[in-house]
């Protein structure tokens, strides 16, 4: 008898655990909020050039999508010249509380040898990339021959019958050649554009020095971009031999640790013709 009551006890305490632990499975998944969604993901950076196939001495407009607002965008690339040696050349941007940013200018050299390039942005708080290929079309066209054809001659043979039956000839009359001289087009050009010193420290000045092919006044325009992404404008006008001369500082905050080298981006104007010449020297601590 005794041993019957032990046992429906354990039945009694088996269900009422089974119970209570089904009760607090329900109770849980009651207050279970579920997997979390995952985080969007974020809209990839883009650049866009404008023009993607340009000519050594021009420039190429860079605008961009993507980047961290307000965060400054360092652009560049690395090409070969044509006389055999690796260069950087760059420009910087800023994004606007959107993260886009256009009309940033990266000038192409007139030294830069022809091929395909890699053009990155890289934006400086968020190390967010993007990158973009454009072309440096050759300089070298095919010379065009143009041949004027002269009139051609007709000779004439006159007979002039006489009283003693005597035959004139007269002779074929000598062709003439017009030589026609076309006026020469005016190529705008840079006889030299260098910086004062290729080597600067910083806290000092510079100077670029520039030379036109024409002797007339000209209109100057002028960016140095540095290392860091700082950037100065100036604008002028050349003196009557076309001879242009400006006198810059090198400030303490144009060091960047990744980069050495400042771009001075010339542009000359003469009406609606524009010619790009890039300078560059290296800042040193």
């Amino acid at each position: 008898m005794v041993h019957l009551k032990r046992l429906i006890l354990v039945g009694v305490i088996v269900a009422a655990v089974a119970a209570a632990f089904s009760l607090g499975c329900q109770r849980r998944a009651e207050a279970d909020p579920g997997t979390p969604s995952a985080p969007a993901t974020p809209t990839a950076a883009s650049i866009q050039l404008q023009p993607a196939a340009t000519l050594p001495g021009s420039a190429v407009e860079v605008s961009g999508t993507g980047f961290q607002a307000l965060e400054a965008v360092l652009i560049g690339y690395r090409a070969q010249t044509t006389y055999g040696q690796t260069v950087l050349v760059q420009a910087a941007a800023t994004a606007g509380p959107d993260g886009a940013f256009a009309g940033a200018m990266l000038a192409v050299p007139p030294y830069i040898a022809s091929g395909s390039y890699q053009v990155t942005a890289t934006g400086q708080l968020s190390g967010i990339v993007a990158d973009s290929p454009f072309t440096v079309a050759s300089t070298t066209l095919p010379p065009t021959t143009t041949s004027t054809p002269l009139p051609a001659s007709t000779p004439t043979t006159t007979t002039v019958v006489l009283p003693s039956v005597t035959a004139t000839h007269t002779p074929k009359p000598t062709p003439t050649r017009t030589r026609t001289t076309a006026p020469k087009p005016y190529v705008l050009a840079y006889r030299y554009a260098y910086p004062a010193y290729h080597t600067v420290r910083l806290g000092t000045w510079n100077r670029v020095i520039v030379q036109a092919n024409h002797r007339q006044r000209l209109d100057v325009q002028m960016s140095v971009v540095f290392p860091s992404g700082k950037r100065l404008d100036y604008a002028g006008r050349t003196d009557r031999r076309g001879h242009w001369e400006k006198k810059f500082p090198v400030p303490k905050s144009a060091w960047d640790r990744y980069s050495n080298t400042a771009d001075a981006v010339v542009r000359l104007l003469h009406g609606l013709t524009t010619k790009l010449a890039d300078v560059q020297f290296t800042v040193v601590r």
